[in-house]
């Protein structure tokens, strides 16, 4: 998932399991979902992370186990066939054209609340 989203020139923002199924509130989930503004998230099974796709609200999902209401399934996704604009994106040098933008998250050192840090690279 994460290197076919790269691959078309989509920004991807892995998060760790823990903050999904181990928190009761899922703040940091949603704090990270602030900062990045996903346009869908990935869950391997809907039933384990349902209370963690709850807390980014109307973001569409992803799954590739079991069912949620609005979700699409892992399965449909990769049957998708790739048109003309995921081989440009392909082709093109960094996003879209441009450098790419890596996110990094972290803790800053008097905060316990992950930050994002975006950083362009230089060619």
């Amino acid at each position: 998932m994460t290197l076919g989203a790269m691959t078309a020139g989509v920004p991807v923002a892995p998060v760790s399991v823990a903050y999904s199924l181990q928190s009761q509130d899922h703040e940091r989930i949603r704090a990270i979902a602030s900062l990045v503004t996903p346009g869908a998230v990935f869950a391997e099974d809907a039933d384990r992370f349902g209370a963690a796709l709850d807390a980014v609200g109307s973001v569409p999902a992803i799954v590739a186990a079991g069912e949620r209401r609005g979700a699409e399934s892992l399965d449909e996704v990769l049957a998708t066939v790739p048109g003309p604009a995921v081989a440009a994106a392909f082709a093109a040098p960094g996003l879209g054209g441009e450098d790419p933008v890596h996110l990094g998250l972290g803790r800053r050192r008097a905060c316990s609340t992950p930050t994002g840090c975006c950083r362009r690279t230089s060619r």
